[in-house]
């Protein structure tokens, strides 16, 4: 594209831009965009393969192309050069690179959890008094620093966190844990509800390091060859797992304060997006948090005379969002068969202005795939489903169905 003329200049001026920025550079013939030259930056990953990640181009064609001009400061229009610039590259690409060289080590302006302090000696005791002097030095600093005690405390956890509690208790915001099970999670609620009641603090509970591990029986996974920890934790069945878990903790309101999933990228499928040298894609569990982070849910509401249970496959939870104004209901179906959830809510109080009004509408996102052991993989990213569908124009009241096929997740939003 474009004349001879026009390229040479472009790539003078990249030249000339590189030499004067004292940038060591090649020239690769061949690996210019069809619109123009390029000024590729390449990095090394920790296993010291090379990625291309910014870019910038200097483009004479395109704008001539669209017809694009300026007014200049003599009154004259004038054709623009274009620069598509690409700090950097592939953010997927540049966040799995960025991981890799970190090791997950990050420094602390990129660290999710800035300030923990863990135990480094068998005395509870010592570690507890060490977080009071921390907790006080750094809210010197910064009185919003939110400072964690770590519970990862197997042996005798009652009377461990309970004993720690009593020194540090005041000094600390909330729980770091790393449990799983939903036993394991209300054993350290229960602590730290006593906790609070008796001493006037309002603590909260977090997971720091949550990886859904499941444990027992794995008959949805019936009739996989592979069943090494990597191969489960990419199949569809496990990322429904995710999805339970999360229903678990939402189920216990404002006590769970947030829950920071283990790992970003490339951990033994313990990740949200695999990054192959061949390219990027999400993994069944980034599939199900993807839609759980946009969620309007916010205030999750009691199911009278509804329990569920942490073996049970087919679940359904209902919460309301921020203002009050739109129901968000959820259904799982980890199962082979099709299953519809009805909801009564007949008896729903929204807020004063909106009481007696009908909902109007409803927004379904369904999450499927073919079986539990459906993966995403680099050949076929998208084995694992998603289906949107908005209708209006609806009078729902009293009650609300929804059909849910088999191993997928639905969630509706009632407005």
């Amino acid at each position: 594209m474009g004349d001879d003329a026009k390229w040479a200049l472009a790539e003078r001026q990249i030249e000339e831009a590189a030499a004067e920025a004292g940038l060591r550079y090649t020239v690769e013939e061949g690996d210019a965009a069809f619109y123009g030259p390029k000024l590729d930056f390449v990095v090394k990953d920790a296993l010291g393969r090379e990625w291309q990640l910014g870019t910038i181009q200097v483009d004479y064609n395109l704008p001539e192309r669209f017809g694009l001009t300026y007014v200049g400061k003599d009154g004259e229009e004038h054709r623009p050069v274009m620069l598509h610039r690409a700090p950097f590259g592939s953010l997927e690409r540049f966040i799995g690179i960025l991981i890799e060289h970190f090791a997950g080590d990050f420094p602390l302006w990129l660290a999710p959890v800035q300030a923990v302090v863990v135990p480094v000696s068998e005395k509870q005791e010592d570690y507890a008094r060490e977080v009071v002097r921390y907790s006080r030095a750094m809210k010197a600093v910064d009185p919003t620093i939110q400072i964690g005690l770590v519970t990862y405390a197997w042996d005798e956890p009652e009377k461990t966190i309970k004993a720690m509690l009593e020194i540090c208790g005041k000094d600390i915001d909330f729980l770091a844990d790393r449990g799983n099970a939903e036993e394991h999670l209300d054993a350290r609620l229960e602590l730290m509800h006593a906790y609070n009641k008796a001493n006037g603090t309002t603590l909260k509970y977090t997971n720091t390091e949550w990886f859904p591990w499941e444990n027992g029986n794995f008959n949805v996974y019936e009739g996989i060859t592979d069943n090494s920890t990597w191969s489960l934790n990419q199949r569809w069945g496990h990322a429904m797992f995710v999805l339970k878990t999360f229903m678990s903790f939402q189920r216990r309101g404002g006590d769970v304060l947030f829950v920071n999933y283990n790992n970003f990228a490339n951990t033994h499928a313990q990740c949200v997006i695999e990054t192959p040298r061949e390219g990027v894609y999400m993994s069944g569990d980034g599939v199900a948090l993807s839609l759980l982070s946009r969620s309007p849910a916010a205030w999750p509401l009691q199911l009278q005379n509804y329990k569920a249970g942490p073996k049970d496959d087919f679940q359904v939870q209902a919460a309301w969002d921020k203002d009050r104004k739109r129901l968000v209901l959820y259904v799982l179906n980890r199962t082979a068969e099709q299953k519809t959830a009805t909801f009564d809510i007949s008896q729903l109080e929204r807020n004063k202005w909106l009481n007696k009004r009908k909902f109007k509408s409803a927004e379904t996102r369904t999450l499927y795939a073919d079986d539990a052991l459906t993966r995403n993989t680099m050949e076929n990213p998208d084995a694992i489903k998603r289906e949107d569908q908005t209708q209006t124009g609806l009078r729902i009241r009293d009650e609300y169905s929804v059909t849910a096929q088999p191993w997928s997740f639905v969630e509706v939003i009632l407005d």
